[in-house]
């Protein structure tokens, strides 16, 4: 699960790997979840927390 913000959201959702974060029914705002095939290669986990990283650190610093 990944916070990436909402242009990022909308950016990615697309992609097979990628699904909305939805526990209760309403999925979240700005958050992802993503499959095992998305981080599978260490390329792809990268990318994958530069992308968290980049949308907390403008947020939350």
């Amino acid at each position: 699960m990944l916070k990436i913000g909402e242009s990022a959201y909308s950016e990615v959702i697309e992609k097979p790997e990628c699904l909305p974060m939805d526990f209760t029914g309403r999925p979240m705002k700005g958050f992802i979840f993503i499959t095992p095939d998305g981080f599978d290669m260490d390329e792809d986990l990268e990318y994958w927390i530069e992308l968290a990283l980049k949308f907390n650190l403008e947020h939350y610093r």
